[in-house]
């Protein structure tokens, strides 16, 4: 509302976790071009571009399984985010249909720090607290941070990677090109959403039929270190988006 009084020409704007800005938002739509990038909208008035988590997830998980991974733990963020919630229940719909275990012990919901990774990744693989015989062999991290903190439980374990366990992470930080394994990360598509989120703020409302706008974007995964086990007789060039 600060800026608007300003008298800027458009808006662009990235609302915090689990922050709904349709009432404020829609004040405003019939004054200036507004674009919401990312969250959670239902806005019928506001242009909205972000990534498409579904795909992204999919992606995540069927780069796994080219890899030889069966069975995957899931390191989420809060349990209380509307983010949260939708990327957890796409992982579960996408591991059921690519005929992958989870089981519901090793699904966690926590902070995005490297101690939260740490201490989860402990508890899944020590064998003084896991009673079940079957183990993850792999991990899907909700950002960069945790899956550092993942790999380094792992090395504590004695546990190696990509030999024995498969991890990504999501974010594509600086800290995943430096790690040791480097580690394989989601990489959003920062660039598209920028362009789009852009060319969005010129388009002019007054035109006859206009409707706001709701693209998604494919995310990319960087391959690194922590998936690149080799694959028995397959191959990932079959999949349309690079993993």
């Amino acid at each position: 509302e600060e800026l608007i009084g300003h008298n800027v020409d458009s808006l662009i704007v990235m609302p915090s976790n689990n922050s709904d800005l349709t009432k404020t938002l829609e004040n405003y739509v019939d004054n200036l071009p507004i674009v919401q990038i990312g969250g959670t909208t239902t806005s019928f008035h506001v242009n909205w571009v972000g990534m498409d988590q579904e795909s992204m997830m999919e992606a995540a998980l069927i780069h796994l399984s080219h890899h030889d991974a069966h069975n995957i733990a899931y390191l989420s963020g809060n349990v209380d985010s509307t983010q949260s919630a939708n990327l957890f229940a796409n992982f579960q719909t996408a591991a059921s249909r690519l005929s992958l275990l989870s089981e519901p012990d090793w699904t966690t919901f926590g902070e995005l720090t490297y101690q939260r990774g740490f201490k989860d990744t402990m508890r899944l693989f020590s064998d003084s607290t896991a009673k079940q015989s079957r183990k993850p062999d792999a991990v899907i991290c909700a950002n960069d941070a945790v899956a550092l903190g993942a790999l380094l439980a792992l090395d504590e374990l004695s546990l190696q990677v990509p030999q024995d366990v498969l991890v990504i992470g999501y974010g594509d930080s600086r800290q995943a090109e430096i790690s040791e394994p480097k580690l394989s990360s989601i990489r959003p598509p920062y660039q598209q959403i920028a362009r789009e989120a852009i060319r969005l703020t010129a388009v002019n409302k007054s035109e006859q039929h206009w409707l706001p706008a709701h693209m998604e974007f494919r995310p990319e995964i960087m391959r690194r270190e922590s998936t690149n086990s080799p694959r028995i007789g397959t191959s990932d060039m079959s999949l349309p988006w690079r993993i």
